[in-house]
């Protein structure tokens, strides 16, 4: 019984304080990401796996990803 007062009565304003606890978690997880440069970590895999397909950097990892291109 005292438990349905306390959620009939504080239930929404709980909800609320939870809702904010959880955008600020998702916001901190964010910066922190930033922070560390997850943030654009696909860009910067899609940048080296390019420039490395051109050939600069490392001859032997291009030529096998030529080989996985051509399905050998």
């Amino acid at each position: 019984e005292f438990r349905r007062v306390i959620l009939a009565d504080y239930g929404l304003v709980i909800a609320l304080y939870l809702g904010l606890a959880l955008a600020t978690l998702a916001a901190v997880f964010y910066w922190a990401a930033r922070a560390l440069g997850l943030g654009d970590l696909g860009k910067k895999v899609d940048l080296v796996e390019r420039s490395v397909r051109r050939g600069e950097g490392n001859r032997e990892l291009a030529e096998a990803l030529q080989r996985d291109v051509e399905g050998k």
